[in-house]
């Protein structure tokens, strides 16, 4: 037992206790909740991009002209973080496994001797 039931004093000092870290927890909660919800409330910047293309003016000297045209595109973009990555390893092995073959051997003749006379 943490304390003693009977003793309402040691009770009481423990029932302030987590009264009190329950109240000093309370900012930290409440300051993430006001970043989470003002990185909600951001927009994204826009972002200025200059295109141009070539256009050719019909002129009694005949030059080229290069007109250039800005405009303005709003572009988002979303940086993923921890992407997994796959990877394949080779372990070479010193393991050597028989490969069981089947090779047909002639059968080699033999001959007995006998003690039958020969005519």
């Amino acid at each position: 037992m943490l304390f003693n039931q009977t003793d309402p004093a040691k009770r009481q000092r423990v029932r302030y206790i987590l009264a009190g870290i329950v109240l000093l927890s309370l900012p930290c909660y409440l300051a993430g909740y006001i970043a989470a919800n003002a990185r909600m409330t951001l927009t994204p910047s826009p972002t200025l991009t200059a295109t141009g293309e070539p256009s050719v003016t019909p002129s009694p000297s005949q030059t080229a002209t290069y007109t250039t045209t800005a405009t303005e595109t709003s572009t988002t973009t979303v940086t993923p973080s921890q992407t997994p990555t796959w990877t394949q390893t080779f372990t070479p092995s010193a393991t050597i496994t028989p490969t069981p073959s089947h090779t047909p051997v002639p059968p080699t003749p033999t001959e007995t001797p006998s003690e039958t006379p020969t005519p």
